[in-house]
């Protein structure tokens, strides 16, 4: 399955470096460990994607409280996105394993903890705005 993912994703990013002009936002989303090559090589490659299209790379880390993140998780619509909803898993994942660091120009790392998806979007609206 992962083997097709990664086809997939190869296909998806090589659309948008020979099709897309370098205006065109595009946002990718996904939990990154450190210590997995594949998960260490992709922000790289995306921002090698980016010097491709001469556009800008502008990575952003939310980080939330494991009890918090348990209780995001669990979430009604999270399941209608049929996104991960396993609570013990998360919280196993999240406990064992650690994120990948992003030591890019223009990255953006936020605690969510506190703070609402409407503010955290402002905060990385007025980050970019700011570039």
């Amino acid at each position: 399955m992962w083997a097709r993912i990664g086809q997939v994703r190869d296909a998806v990013l090589q659309t948008i470096e020979e099709l897309s002009p370098p205006t065109w936002s595009f946002v990718f989303t996904n939990v990154l460990f450190a210590g997995d090559a594949g998960d260490e090589a992709s922000p790289r490659r995306l921002a090698a994607l980016a010097r491709a299209r001469r556009a800008s790379f502008v990575p952003v880390v939310l980080r939330c409280d494991v009890d918090e993140l348990v209780r995001r998780i669990t979430s009604p619509d999270r399941r209608l996105r049929l996104k991960w909803v396993d609570a013990k898993g998360v919280r196993e994942v999240a406990t064992s394993k650690d994120l990948i660091d992003l030591p890019f120009p223009n990255s953006l790392d936020i605690d969510v903890i506190e703070v609402p998806p409407e503010q955290t979007a402002r905060l990385i609206l007025e980050h970019l705005a700011a570039l």
